[in-house]
């Protein structure tokens, strides 16, 4: 697994232009299911914001923020479809980390 810095997932993303960007509750390492629920969300553009760290994942008029990255790195990769891991640090707690699986297809 390779880190990357925003500026490189940045890149990536220009490289290869994804039709859609996928975010699904079981690819989390958060278990959403122990809350009553679950998500599918598909979104047709990304942007950045480089300092601080933020990630826009948006689709018509809704937008959905990955904020306080810490790092990302490359998980899998075919013809059809790359995966990236989100690091994100706690807002209350930094030594706190959620993991987010996010799907370029």
């Amino acid at each position: 697994m390779k880190n990357l810095t925003m500026g490189e997932f940045r890149d990536v993303c220009n490289r290869i232009h994804p039709k859609e960007f996928v975010l699904h509750s079981d690819n989390q390492n958060f278990k959403f299911g122990e809350l009553g629920m679950g998500f599918d969300l598909r979104f047709s553009a990304i942007d950045f914001c480089l300092n601080p760290d933020i990630i826009y994942l948006m689709i018509d008029k809704s937008c959905l923020q990955l904020n306080k990255i810490k790092h990302i790195y490359e998980r899998k990769t075919s013809a059809y479809r790359s995966e990236y891991n989100i690091v994100c640090t706690g807002f209350y707690d930094e030594n706190i980390e959620t993991i987010h699986t996010l799907v370029l297809q």
